[in-house]
Parts: structure tokens; C-alpha cells; sequence
């Protein structure tokens, strides 16, 4: 089975907006499940641009989010996701699994 498609995330907005937050931007999706039933073999890329989030209540605001999730399996892996946070730079490259 394959999925692919892209998403606004002010959509999100819905939930957040009573708590005081706001999402912008896209992600483009990219999945893939294989393997058996028995077996599930889950795979994809989320790749997030132009995303800014904002928490009104705790006066936090990142902008210029961008980057890419990609999972294989049971591995989560985050290559050059990043975003500006006033004058700073927020930056999160890992793997996990």
C-alpha cells in the first residue's frame, strides 16, 4: 500500500487555536507499507517547508522550519530539520531505532 500527498498545517489550527498556538506550512508525505500482515513493513518521508509555530501563551515563535523525517522499520531518522528562533538557529539531525 502506498500513500503520497501533501498537507496545509493549518488545518491544525482547529485543535491549537484553543491553546493559545498556530501552525503554518506544508509537509509533503510519502508512505509505504509492505511486508506481510503478519509482518508489517511500514516505510516514508515527511518532508516539512516554510513551517513556523507559534505558542501565544509561553511567547514562543520558530520560524523558517524546514527538513526531512524519513522512517524505515522500526528507525526514525531526522535529516536537517530546521528553524529560526529569534536572532538563533534551531537545528535537529539524528536516528532513532
Amino acid at each position: 500500500m502506498r500513500l503520497t500527498g501533501s498537507l496545509d498545517l493549518a488545518v491544525l489550527d482547529v485543535v491549537l487555536a484553543a491553546e493559545g498556538r498556530r501552525v503554518t506550512g506544508r509537509v509533503a508525505l510519502e508512505a509505504r507499507v509492505g511486508g506481510t500482515l503478519a509482518a508489517p513493513a511500514p516505510a516514508g518521508t515527511a518532508t516539512l517547508s516554510n513551517a513556523s509555530i507559534e505558542d501565544f501563551a509561553q511567547g514562543l515563535r520558530i520560524s523558517a522550519i524546514g527538513g526531512t523525517i524519513q522512517a524505515d522499520g522500526s528507525t526514525l531518522r531526522v535529516a536537517g530539520l530546521r528553524g529560526q528562533a529569534g536572532p538563533g538557529t534551531i537545528a535537529i539531525d539524528g536516528t532513532a531505532g
